[in-house]
């Protein structure tokens, strides 16, 4: 009897997990690689669209440089520099047009996604510094001296050793008049040194003088690939004027906020992934007010064979609650942080996939980071 009940037992369990197996375990196996299939095929989906922005120029080719876009005016969607000797050299100005507010025009995210033909997927790109370059100012020794501590890491954090740092400290020194005929000149001052085993260096020197602003602009080099970067001690004089490049033009737009007195260009200065340039002096016709001259433009033949990274312009302007004095401003946004697109595109929802590729863009080596998924 006891062998019977036992016998009984055995085939009930054995049942029982054939019932869990065909119930439970199979259907899970199925749903774990209908997820690996389905994640396969957004990754697809989503190399071949990478392809697409990184390597297809566009049409027209040139879409991103006229200094009046118009977005209606974009046929097809690249980014890629029309006539460049390697793949994955991208149009510094057709990036800038995904830089969302830019004052001179940026192509909207329904748009880029209308021209790549997403209508059941959204996306996002960003475009980011391969590795992180943070400033802090250190107390220094004498009245014109200045002292800065620059630490470099990767994106995950972990110090680089042996990065050269070249820093441009740049600097507006009054030059004499006064009220509206105050004139300021453009100066600066080059220092380098090698970060450490932690990854970090001080950089110290002396501009001479007293100065009425300064900034200062640092390059990190590891295995040939650079990042640029700008500190200023002071908030950003963002009343003053907003910085853009396109093509051969600088371009200067007036954010329309107080103080409303004419503000005068002095000079011009512009930096390349090698040095940095004094390359125009301007005069009283070079002016910006909250009215008539809400923008200033000016083209430069060849600059942008030059291969910009930054534009540095010297302003006799009206800081508000301290008057009028030479303000340095740098740009365009957000070149000065070392990236070039800080979040572009849509709001990720349910399952993503991430792909990350390297670009160069004006001589300087970034990180493509695009994210693609299914819209609900």
């Amino acid at each position: 009897m006891t062998g019977v009940v036992v016998d009984h037992l055995v085939a009930v369990l054995v049942l029982g997990g054939l019932f869990v197996a065909g119930v439970v375990v199979v259907p899970n196996a199925v749903y774990v690689g209908f997820l690996s299939v389905d994640e396969q095929q957004l990754r697809n989906v989503a190399g071949g669209v990478l392809k697409t922005i990184l390597l297809d120029e566009g049409c027209p080719v040139s879409w991103g440089s006229s200094s009046y876009f118009d977005a209606g005016g974009v046929r097809r969607f690249g980014l890629a520099l029309s006539g460049a000797d390697s793949m994955y050299v991208l149009d510094s100005d057709k990036v800038e047009r995904l830089v969302v507010g830019n004052p001179v025009g940026f192509l909207e995210y329904a748009r880029a996604r209308e021209l790549l033909g997403l209508k059941d997927y959204g996306f996002g790109i960003k475009i980011a510094a391969p590795f992180r370059v943070v400033v802090s100012a250190l107390p220094s020794g004498g009245a014109y001296a200045l002292k800065y501590e620059v630490s470099v890491a990767l994106n995950d954090g972990k110090p680089v050793p042996n990065a050269l740092v070249k820093g441009i400290v740049v600097y507006s020194r009054y030059m004499g008049g006064s009220g509206e005929d105050e004139k300021y000149s453009l100066g600066f001052v080059v220092v380098k040194s090698l970060t450490n085993e932690l990854g970090r260096s001080v950089v110290e020197c002396s501009v001479g003088a007293e100065y009425s602003d300064v900034v200062a602009l640092f390059k990190a080099t590891v295995s040939n690939v650079a990042t640029v970067v700008f500190y200023r001690a002071s908030s950003l004089p963002n009343n003053i004027a907003t910085v853009n490049i396109v093509g051969d033009e600088a371009i200067l737009t007036h954010p329309k906020y107080d103080p409303n007195e004419n503000r005068w260009i002095e000079n011009v200065g512009l930096l390349t992934d090698e040095e940095l340039m004094s390359f125009y002096n301007g005069t009283k016709s070079d002016a910006l007010n909250y009215g008539s001259n809400w923008l200033w433009r000016k083209s430069f033949r060849g600059m942008k064979s030059l291969n910009p990274v930054l534009l540095i312009f010297n302003i006799c302007a009206v800081e508000k609650s301290i008057g009028r004095k030479g303000v340095i401003l740098v740009g365009p946004y957000p070149n000065y942080l070392g990236d070039r697109v800080v979040q572009y595109g849509g709001v990720p929802q349910g399952a993503t996939v991430e792909l990350h590729t390297p670009v160069v863009i004006s001589g300087m080596t970034y990180i493509v980071t695009f994210t693609l998924w299914r819209e609900a």
